[in-house]
Formats: structure tokens, C-alpha cells, sequence
């Protein structure tokens, strides 16, 4: 998986069926979402071909993530995988008499 930042918040790119190494890969898109967009679900080798394709598009339309990027996406994707339990607190029943 590989995430670049993109100045759009939202829409895709799309990439037509073409040889990558000598290979047939089918037609692929990707979402954008928040301003980035998530290259997976081929081959390392078709993944980076697009990346490098997707960077070297005019007026920096897509760039890699900075490191301090890459870290607050890094915390907030393990703060949204933590699961906090919750006991339910039961109240104390009231001694009647004495």
C-alpha cells in the first residue's frame, strides 16, 4: 500500500490496461479521500509505476507524505484500532434497618 497526498479532497485516478513489465495489468482507480488517495490491491511493481506516474503530474498535484504526515496518520490509525472496555457500574443497594 502506498498513500501520496493530493490536492484534491476528493474524486479518483484512473490508469488504463497497459504492460508494466512486461506484464498485462487490468484498468485501475483510485479514490481520493481527505486529501489523499491509497494506491493497493496490485503487485508492488504496478503499484509503484503508478505512484511514480501520480508524482510526476504537473503543478505538484500529488506528492509523498511527510515524515510528520506519515506519523499522525500512523497515531491516528492505532487510535482507531484501540478498543476501550467499559465495565458497567452497577450502583450499591441500600441497606434497609440496622
Amino acid at each position: 500500500m502506498i498513500v501520496l497526498k493530493c490536492a484534491a479532497l476528493s474524486g479518483s485516478a484512473a490508469f488504463p490496461s497497459e504492460l508494466i513489465e512486461g506484464l498485462p495489468v487490468p484498468e485501475r482507480r483510485y479514490d481520493i479521500a481527505n486529501g489523499e488517495i491509497t494506491l493497493d490491491g496490485y503487485a508492488e511493481s504496478v503499484l509503484h509505476h503508478d505512484m511514480l506516474t501520480l508524482l510526476s503530474m504537473p503543478d505538484g498535484l500529488y506528492r509523498p507524505m511527510t515524515p510528520s504526515e506519515q506519523n499522525a496518520r500512523t497515531q491516528a490509525a492505532r487510535l482507531a484500532s484501540t478498543v476501550e472496555e467499559v465495565a458497567p457500574v452497577t450502583p450499591a443497594k441500600k441497606q434497609v434497618g440496622g
